[in-house]
């Protein structure tokens, strides 16, 4: 009596109470700890050939994790017929957990490969996109002079303004300009406050001009003092071509006691 109640109660353990839950439900279940990319494709390499009509999205087939709807994958055989690949067509979702199922395959002798199994794994988080910094705008810094024209007996020439290293260059081109002519103004637009001071004059206008020659300039239009002073002396322009070097430097500072250099060029050439 004993031993029969022995075999019923091992029979009774077998059958319901398996060691392996997994196959329990009819699949050996697989868990990958590290993540894929989304891109992931799957290799299933078995020892025996496997028949080609056995690989279908019906024997293998992806989902998400506790979802019913399939991903659509790419199946392909290799030559030898031992090895799957398995791709979904579009990129998998980032961070997403999701299953991958083989049920089915069978050798090419119509015998089942292998027990069904589950590949549960998790794709890669997306990464953070660093914030796009935008490279400030180069600061314009606009010339401390933006206009200057030179007015003499019959014509208008306007300057050619130009910077370089900081040092502010305004250059009248009066080649064309009559020998009999007179220059009778000078004038310059500033876009602040400044004071002209001339720290080097040419020798033929230090006559007329002091060497310590110094002018004050309010934002907007200005006529330069050291021009009327060569009206008052009648200097023609062929006697300043006789001279040959006409270039005024000189420097500019604003009302924060910024300075920049300045030269100022009469070219008669």
């Amino acid at each position: 009596m004993k031993k029969v109640f022995l075999l019923v109660s091992c029979f009774l353990l077998v059958t319901f109470y398996p060691a392996d839950r997994n196959y329990a439900k009819g699949y050996k279940t697989v868990t990958y700890k590290k993540a894929v990319a989304v891109t992931h494709s799957w290799k299933l390499v078995y020892k025996k050939t496997i028949s080609k009509k056995t690989v279908t999205s019906k024997t293998i087939y992806m989902t998400e994790y506790n979802k019913k709807t399939k991903i659509p994958l790419t199946l392909s055989l290799s030559k030898n017929k031992k090895t799957i690949k398995v791709k979904p067509k579009k990129a998998l979702k980032a961070g997403r957990k999701y299953v991958l199922i083989i049920k089915n395959i069978k050798t090419t002798k119509n015998k089942s490969i292998a027990n069904p199994a589950k590949k549960v794994f998790t794709t890669l988080k997306p990464i953070a996109k660093a914030p796009i910094v935008k490279k400030p705008e180069p600061e314009v810094i606009t010339p401390a002079i933006s206009e200057s024209v030179v007015k003499t007996t019959h014509q208008i020439f306007k300057a050619d303004i130009s910077e370089k290293k900081n040092r502010l260059t305004v250059t009248y081109n009066l080649g064309d300009s009559r020998d009999s002519d007179i220059i009778l103004q000078t004038s310059l637009s500033v876009k602040e406050d400044y004071r002209l001071t001339f720290t080097k004059i040419p020798a033929a206008a230090s006559v007329f001009i002091s060497d310590d020659y110094s002018q004050s300039l309010k934002k907007g239009h200005n006529n330069l003092h050291g021009t009327e002073k060569m009206k008052e002396n009648h200097i023609t322009i062929g006697l300043i071509r006789l001279t040959g070097d006409y270039t005024f430097a000189g420097v500019l500072t604003n009302s924060a006691g910024v300075k920049q250099p300045f030269t100022l060029v009469y070219n008669m050439k």
